[in-house]
């Protein structure tokens, strides 16, 4: 995976926050009947997948269901069986063949993601998971709920769009195209991959940077979709090469001049694509990113 720079490391900002607990493993529940009780109990109308979820069609929306190389635009909960909320998620974007364990940013469960792949366009599920496709034998603490052992969840699952990677590269250039409007900034169209650029100050000489050398940056990264802050260096070091750098970040310097100061935006296809840069990361899958850049020295 490529990096901003060879000392940007991810792993020190999580946002998977369940946490086993340091006790001997109990052992594995067949827990089917269970959920089987809890849908007669409740006169639920469910339907078993062939994937071993239950679910129940609360709006049974457009008929179209994702397929594994989708881009899936879901919105999700995550409950106890008992229906005390766990966490939701809106707007989540991802390719379901790309998160095979369905362990990436919000995505936390492999119930979930089954329950995502028999959901209809516009349509709302009510999913019912058992214990071995949620968190299993692990116990711990999702932000401040405690999740016992072969505990069984529920999600509700809401699809909001279903594109396929050509449409998302669409969709991502109208929303850079959006956020310009908005903030009235003068971008101009630097690449025909859709880099975009806003020149802040001009460079105060002619050097620019050359590929193998170092270079001297100060920059801030963003997630557009979400406005959280990734990243931020006042000075950062480190060799100019296509190698070490993601393409939309190496191709917005390659055009500055020392002292020059501006802001590139990019589509995911240009910076960490359809699965982010690791699990854990702020920058979710088809982050759309904006720089702030500051080329100090070359």
């Amino acid at each position: 995976m490529k990096k901003i720079f060879p000392a940007f490391i991810y792993g020190l900002i999580s946002t998977f926050l369940f946490s086993c607990i340091d006790e001997p493993e109990p052992s594995f529940i067949d827990d089917e009947e269970d959920v089987i009780k809890y849908i007669a109990d409740n006169n639920l109308n469910a339907v078993k997948s062939d994937l071993g979820i239950y679910y129940v069609e609360l709006d049974g929306g457009l008929g179209t269901t994702p397929n594994d190389s989708s881009v899936v635009d879901a919105s999700f909960s995550l409950s106890l069986l008992d229906g005390k909320l766990i966490d939701t998620v809106t707007n989540f974007v991802f390719t379901p063949n790309l998160t095979p364990n369905a362990e990436i940013n919000e995505l936390r469960t492999i119930g979930q993601l089954y329950g995502i792949m028999e959901s209809k366009l516009g349509g709302k599920n009510y999913v019912i998971m058992p214990s071995k496709l949620a968190f299993g034998t692990s116990s711990g603490t999702i932000g401040n709920t405690f999740i016992e052992a072969n505990s069984i969840l529920t999600s509700v699952i809401q699809i909001n769009a279903i594109r396929t990677k050509e449409d998302q590269k669409g969709y991502e250039d109208q929303m850079i195209l959006d956020y310009v409007e908005e903030n009235n900034l003068d971008a101009q169209l630097i690449s025909n991959e859709g880099l975009y650029k806003v020149l802040l100050e001009e460079g105060d000489t002619t050097a620019k940077p050359i590929f193998g050398l170092n270079v001297t940056v100060g920059y801030e990264g963003i997630v557009l979709q979400t406005g959280e802050k990734f990243d931020e260096s006042e000075s950062a070091v480190f060799t100019f090469s296509d190698e070490s750098l993601i393409k939309g970040f190496y191709d917005g310097i390659a055009t500055m001049k020392k002292g020059e100061k501006a802001i590139f935006i990019m589509p995911s296809h240009l910076a960490y694509g359809a699965t982010g840069p690791s699990q854990g990361s702020t920058i979710p899958p088809y982050g759309t990113l904006i720089f702030r850049v500051t080329l100090l020295d070359v």
